[in-house]
């Protein structure tokens, strides 16, 4: 009967030894072909600009372009908590204070057309009440035309820049409009009938804003994006113009030493002289597209930057993020108080001298 017993006992251990054997070999042959399927399936590829447009009816801010300086940084969104905790000590309570701003993606949504662009009333309000308060300078840097930008935010005493600084006129009435050589115009003229002729279907179709031709293919079907943007480039760089990527948009500039940078350095020139970086002057850019990279850089040290993205990781030259415009008008307001609270200060302290 003992025999019995351990011949069974053995039976059975064996079995057991037999089933684990299986269940490890086609467990790593499952891991195999896992592996194998993995190893199979075509690269991810990197979304390009005209994959990543959003749809007409979106009008959320889009992906972030990349600035070509492969800085890559995480930053969180801004809370009006935070921005009692530095920009207050930054503006401080008797300084000078310029806000310079970009128009589409940051005052505005993103949207099908340019011409519904319109600025939000409560933006528009807020940026009124700011312009009136003294020691407050508002400067608005667009890629739009100088009269498109002027029109769209309507509101007198601010320094408007078209054409990303390309055009500036000043609240005193002055105009600076940066030097082109003489051939451009004739370039623009025929490149314009060029890309109206070859690629403006589909939906796509071309802006003209002077001194900058947009070409504009939002509503061009996805499969057929790809083909009529890579000609519209070809035909912008035969014609010898400088191709810019925007929102859905390829620019065809003039090739000049001139950018939104340089041309925020030039507005702060007029408005505080030369020796701005000697004085007492507070500066905030605020900007969503690659075009602002050029005005963030310029700026750095010198004044506080934000870069409006929906994403926490973003390739950047800014200091800090706003996800989306709602928060940049979360900052214009906290500047309007602050402002407000500081002339407040400043009566009661003449007051009290008067007395």
């Amino acid at each position: 009967m003992m025999a019995f017993f351990k011949s069974i006992c053995f039976s059975v251990a064996i079995a057991a030894i037999i089933i684990l054997s299986l269940s490890v070999v086609n467990g790593s042959k499952r891991k195999a072909d896992q592996d194998t399927d993995i190893a199979n399936q075509p690269a991810q590829k990197k979304p390009r600009l005209v994959d990543s447009c959003i749809s007409d009816n979106d009008t959320t801010v889009p992906p972030s372009p990349k600035n070509g300086d492969g800085v890559q940084t995480i930053m969180q969104s801004v809370s009006l908590q935070d921005f009692d905790a530095y920009l207050s000590e930054y503006i401080g309570n008797s300084t000078n204070l310029a806000l310079l701003l970009d128009y589409d993606g940051t005052l505005t949504p993103i949207v099908s057309h340019p011409d519904l662009a319109t600025l939000p009333v409560e933006t528009k309000n807020v940026l009124q009440t700011l312009a009136k308060m003294p020691n407050v300078y508002i400067a608005i840097i667009s890629g739009r035309g100088l009269d498109d930008v002027k029109n769209k935010v309507g509101i007198d005493g601010l320094t408007y820049a078209g054409n990303s600084g390309l055009e500036i006129l000043f609240p005193n009435g002055t105009n600076y409009v940066h030097p082109l050589p003489n051939e451009y115009r004739e370039k623009v003229t025929e490149l314009l009938k060029c890309l109206q002729d070859r690629v403006c279907k589909h939906g796509a179709w071309v802006e003209n804003k002077g001194t900058i031709l947009t070409f504009h293919y939002r509503k061009v079907p996805e499969d057929l994006r790809a083909k009529l943007v890579s000609e519209a480039q070809r035909f912008i760089e035969v014609a010898g113009l400088k191709v810019m990527e925007a929102h859905c948009a390829l620019e065809a500039k003039p090739y000049v030493d001139w950018n939104k940078g340089k041309a925020a350095l030039h507005i702060l020139d007029k408005a505080f002289g030369r020796d701005w970086r000697k004085k007492h002057i507070r500066i905030i850019f605020v900007g969503d597209d690659v075009v602002d990279e050029d005005a963030m850089k310029a700026l750095k040290g010198t004044a506080v930057t934000f870069r409006v993205d929906a994403s926490n990781i973003v390739e950047t030259s800014a200091e800090h993020r706003l996800p989306d415009i709602d928060s940049v008008l979360n900052m214009l307001k906290w500047v309007a108080r602050h402002c407000d609270k500081r002339e407040l200060r400043e009566d009661s302290v003449e007051n009290l001298s008067d007395g």
